[in-house]
């Protein structure tokens, strides 16, 4: 079938994995996928830390998936939000395997470092971010998010 549709292998590439919009650059897209990473983490620390005050055990699974929900209505325009390595390296493989060939890692000036780096850079600054902001003001845990846990 996709021979029939696209046997030159150049419009279905987005059906598999992530590309930006056309109009949209490299720095931009890096920006993006390092925020909504960011926004991720930070998220999901504040549903997880139990020194807030809990929503419940069993609200916690819908409410992160309401929060990815609202990350990818946000930030999910310019690039089609990967916000996970994963999402995007592994379908580019495959693509580059099934016949694709070598032109899914150049498309888009090279796009294809950004959802493998910016998300891994983005979730790290986010947990600093809440552990800075929020996790060190809590007074009966000497650090981190996690108060089992020692650092």
């Amino acid at each position: 079938m996709l021979n029939i549709v696209d046997p030159e292998r150049t419009s279905t590439n987005a059906i598999f994995a992530t590309y930006p919009l056309a109009n949209v650059g490299n720095f931009t897209c890096f920006l993006t996928e390092f925020f909504a990473a960011a926004v991720l983490v930070v998220g999901f620390l504040a549903l997880q830390d139990q020194h807030n005050r809990p929503i419940g055990r069993q609200a916690v699974p819908a409410a992160i998936g309401v929060l990815v929900s609202a990350i990818a209505m946000a930030f999910g325009m310019n690039t089609g939000l990967a916000i996970n390595a994963a999402r995007d390296l592994g379908p580019r493989l495959l693509m580059w395997t099934v016949g694709f060939g070598s032109r899914v890692f150049s498309l888009n000036h090279y796009y294809f470092w950004i959802p493998l780096v910016a998300p891994i850079l983005g979730g790290a600054v986010g947990g600093i971010a809440y552990e800075g902001m929020v996790g060190y003001h809590h007074p009966t845990r000497s650090h981190g998010p996690y108060p089992e846990f020692r650092y």
